[in-house]
């Protein structure tokens, strides 16, 4: 055996991995005069973003309902003969979906990521690549916000297999957080939407394998979407952290653009949809019973 030949592939195995693990430099401006068609049709994909985000910043009211629903499950499991307690505010939900009030923190976003201190260093370290390469990208800061959470709910099936068995689950989420911006106590409390974060789970019970993103918008409020930060962790390997503003746009790698025109755009327009569905069946008890009265009062009218 050639031991001075086996040495040198390794090396060069080693030398080829530490280069691929580093983060490729290139010049947004030179790239964007070279793919204009590109980037154009990456604004119009920042538009759409935009506009779900403006439509999600209409649903703060939602965090207040949940979290009083929330409480109210606490004073149900101490007195289940309360009347009381039995009403909520947010009772019907779309198919397969589900809410609840959360309360934001590292340990809740990150879960299933790994060691915290491990992950958070990772996502810090690529802040700074991105910050030297002139991206704006966002420390990500866990504060002590109150959010809506929406999760869908899927199973995951063998499209070759006629029994149709599922092979696995799929868990869409969406987080909104909000900050009031109006702090008087005789004016009205004004929420902001102030971070958005998505996540996807894909378990698959037949491999036993399991993929989770999560996406984190710091600063939905800005016109801009480059200090997006995408986490993305496989089975129990280390989570690996992508700064959305890094991504290469041009005609061989228009990863930028593939983000958020086939995922990020649809992802969020859909769960708008299923917000709008949540915030329009928590008045539906309410609008009954004032169809309830109106019929009522309509039928006195026969004579």
């Amino acid at each position: 055996m050639n031991y001075r030949k086996v040495f040198l592939v390794i090396f060069l195995l080693g030398v080829l991995g530490s280069l691929n693990a580093q983060p490729l430099p290139f010049n947004r401006e030179q790239e964007q005069k070279d793919f204009p068609e590109i980037y154009k049709s990456e604004r119009i994909q920042d538009a759409n973003i935009f506009n779900a985000y403006k439509s999600l910043s209409s649903y703060g009211h939602l965090v207040q309902m949940a979290q009083e629903d929330r409480m109210m499950n606490f004073e149900r499991i101490k007195d289940p003969y309360n009347p009381n307690a039995l009403k909520r505010n947010i009772t019907y939900t779309p198919r397969n979906t589900y809410v609840r009030y959360v309360k934001e923190s590292a340990e809740l976003l990150l879960i299933g990521f790994g060691p915290l201190d491990k992950v958070q260093a990772t996502i810090s370290e690529k802040v700074k690549v991105a910050n030297a390469n002139n991206i704006p990208a966002k420390e990500i800061q866990f504060g002590n916000r109150g959010g809506i959470e929406l999760t869908q709910f899927t199973f995951i099936y063998d499209p070759k297999d006629p029994k149709r068995e599922a092979i696995g689950s799929r868990r869409k989420t969406v987080t909104l957080f909000f900050d009031q911006t109006n702090q008087a106590a005789d004016a009205q409390q004004n929420l902001a939407l102030s971070a958005v974060v998505a996540r996807v789970v894909n378990d698959n019970f037949i491999e036993g394998s399991r993929n989770i993103e999560l996406i984190i918008d710091p600063s939905p409020g800005d016109e801009q979407l480059e200090d997006v930060m995408i986490i993305h962790r496989e089975n129990n390997k280390d989570a690996q952290a992508i700064s959305a503003g890094m991504m290469r746009n041009n005609g061989a790698y228009p990863h930028r653009l593939r983000f958020k025109q086939r995922f990020y755009s649809t992802f969020l327009s859909d769960f708008d949809r299923l917000y709008t569905l949540v915030d329009s069946y928590s008045q539906r008890d309410g609008e009954a019973y004032n169809e309830s009265v109106i019929l009522e009062l309509e039928n006195q009218m026969d004579y």
